[in-house]
């Protein structure tokens, strides 16, 4: 939503041209523009522990950048294979890491203050034939990724924060780069839908 919103936002302008780059279910990599905005559709993959994408996404993406030629590529959170080809090189113009939450934070207080009963409690039918589907692996992977994170945020010169609790975990790893506050944009359909009302009986 909130790539929505700021495509709108940008696609107004007449100074400024878009691209975007994402999966999708397709099955091969696709363009697909959206008005003005330039769109390329990668196959959904899985990232591996560090958050880096297969070699031919890594030599898809670059192929784009060199296409598009950006002044700034802005990267839509941590999780996603943006973070990975910045830190790693294959993504050298200016970049923006967007971010929302942090992931190695949440790690520490995954559980939510369950204590081992409760752990064993959720164990279930589903937990025994899909046991990464547990909560202790649940929790591990946010530990995997929170590595991953930290070398991401570390190799980014400007981060932009939406709360002041984000800023504090950044600032903590990379004290070095700018942070660009934010706020979060919303859809048009956010403010002009009418109000819900519960249906009668």
């Amino acid at each position: 939503t909130w790539q929505i919103a700021m495509g709108r936002a940008l696609e107004s302008s007449p100074e400024i041209a878009i691209a975007s780059v994402s999966y999708a279910p397709v099955d091969k990599p696709i363009r697909r523009d959206s008005g003005a905005i330039r769109q390329w559709l990668l196959p959904q993959e899985s990232l591996d522990g560090d958050g880096r994408p297969s070699a031919s996404t890594r030599r898809e993406i670059s192929r784009i950048v060199a296409e598009f030629a950006p002044d700034l590529v802005h990267v839509w959170g941590t999780e996603n294979f943006g973070g990975a080809l910045v830190a790693d090189g294959h993504i050298v113009c200016p970049a923006l890491l967007e971010m929302q939450g942090i992931l190695f934070a949440y790690a520490h207080r995954y559980y939510g203050g369950l204590d081992l009963p409760d752990l064993i409690g959720c164990i279930g039918p589903k937990e025994l034939l899909l046991p990464w589907r547990h909560l202790v692996f649940r929790r591990r992977q946010f530990f995997v990724r929170g590595r991953a994170e930290h070398r991401v945020i570390r190799s980014f010169a400007h981060v932009a924060a939406q709360s002041a609790w984000v800023e504090s975990h950044v600032r903590h790893v990379n004290p070095d780069c700018r942070i660009h506050p934010t706020g979060i944009l919303l859809r048009r359909e956010f403010m002009e839908s009418p109000p819900w009302e519960p249906s009668a009986g």
